[in-house]
């Protein structure tokens, strides 16, 4: 049997050899191979297959190149595996030899995933598995220029997730942590952007109690989304997020420096504001709202944001705020107190923390920062600065400044 595998890199397999397909050496016969394995059971007319291959390319002989192409196939196959005519041609049609039978991984794939939608949990357990390990990446992702080729592989990558989410389902219903985790890191190379998965994987990591790594999984999960996909909100991510603040340790301490080891900076030398994700920022902040309506102490919060000096926005001007960007947290670090917080809120902005501090204050902090970012970038003058300036405060002007 011949057995074609399409799911992550093309490759023939034939009793004991293995084919890759830079031995084809041929992206056009592997084209037509392709589309006459995934529709074997047609017999093709010229016209279709040139329209398939070539789709809207000019090509001067279109039925003279893709004759050319089966010829250069059959002696492919023949010299390679010793097997004669896999492609038959009858009037002008091209088809598959039925005599040569074939295993193709895509199809089998979906088989084994539709399948398990109507099973038992144990029995559905051991086929999405069996499914999802076929799965070694997105279908043929070197040939996306062709419109069918596309349409495949974002059905194919389709089933994957929906399979992948399904499985994840029922490890988090039983509890199966550790399974769990490899499932998500596995479907998060597959796609890094899939919300849902990242959630499930910050379960697993919270129950085995990898809670550092649950905080790193999500500060991660909310860059690429924002970077990649421009989502700035996300509800499931977020609600994953407070099953990470609300972990308790499942072990009962004896006594109290292994809490105190635990909670402690491993830092000795701290210096210079601390950094945290926004979610952190945010109960941060709604704590110090509680203890300054307490104590009747003052803290000013600051939201920078940085622009392009340019109207039109591009490549260059993405870069330049970029590299301004990681230029103003190094000056927050370095230049605010050991008590102040600071956040990165978009791509563009950070917001800070200013403990203890009123508002005339507050001005002459924004002053400076503003100052030193300039006198950083004065040989590029390209960003702008904007800082606005509110109290930290208890109530509902807070709630509206942190509804993200």
């Amino acid at each position: 049997m011949l057995k074609i595998h399409t799911l992550g890199k093309f490759q023939l397999q034939y009793n004991d050899k293995v084919v890759e397909m830079k031995e084809i050496r041929s992206a056009m016969m592997t084209k037509v191979l392709l589309y006459l394995l995934i529709y074997r059971d047609e017999e093709l007319n010229s016209e279709r297959l040139c329209m398939a291959i070539w789709e809207r390319s000019d090509v001067a002989n279109p039925a003279g190149a893709l004759k050319n192409l089966i010829y250069r196939l059959r002696n492919f196959f023949r010299n390679e595996f010793g097997i004669e005519d896999v492609i038959l041609n009858s009037c002008g049609s091209y088809k598959w030899n039925p005599q040569v039978d074939v295993e193709l991984d895509v199809e089998k794939f979906k088989e084994i995933i539709k399948t398990a939608k109507n099973q038992e949990k144990e029995k559905a357990i051991l086929l999405y598995r069996e499914g999802l390990d076929i799965y070694k990446g997105d279908f043929m992702p070197a040939f996306l220029d062709l419109y069918w080729i596309l349409t495949l592989n974002t059905y194919y990558h389709s089933l994957y997730l929906s399979a992948a989410k399904r499985l994840a389902e029922i490890y988090s219903t039983d509890n199966n942590m550790t399974e769990l985790e490899k499932l998500c890191n596995v479907a998060i190379k597959i796609d890094n952007t899939e919300e849902e998965i990242y959630c499930y994987l910050i379960e697993a990591l919270v129950k085995l109690d990898h809670v550092s790594m649950a905080y790193e999984t999500y500060d991660k999960a909310k860059k690429i989304l924002f970077n990649e996909l421009k989502i700035n909100k996300t509800e499931k991510l977020d609600e994953a997020y407070k099953m990470i603040l609300s972990f308790s340790k499942s072990d009962v301490v004896d006594e109290m420096d292994e809490v105190y080891e635990d909670i402690n900076e491993m830092d000795e030398d701290v210096k210079g504001a601390f950094v945290c994700g926004y979610q952190v920022f945010k109960e941060i902040y709604r704590m110090n709202a509680r203890l300054n309506a307490r104590d009747d102490e003052e803290g000013q919060v600051l939201l920078i944001t940085l622009d392009s000096c340019y109207k039109q926005k591009n490549d260059m001007t993405e870069y330049q705020i970029k590299r301004a960007m990681a230029s103003l947290e190094k000056i927050l670090i370095d230049s605010l107190r050991i008590g102040d917080v600071i956040s990165k809120y978009s791509t563009s902005q950070y917001i800070v923390l200013l403990q203890s501090c009123n508002e005339e204050n507050g001005i002459m902090v924004s002053n400076r920062i503003v100052e030193k970012l300039l006198e950083k970038n004065k040989k590029n003058r390209s960003v702008s600065v904007q800082i606005d300036l509110e109290p930290v405060e208890l109530a509902s002007r807070a709630d509206r400044l942190f509804q993200n």
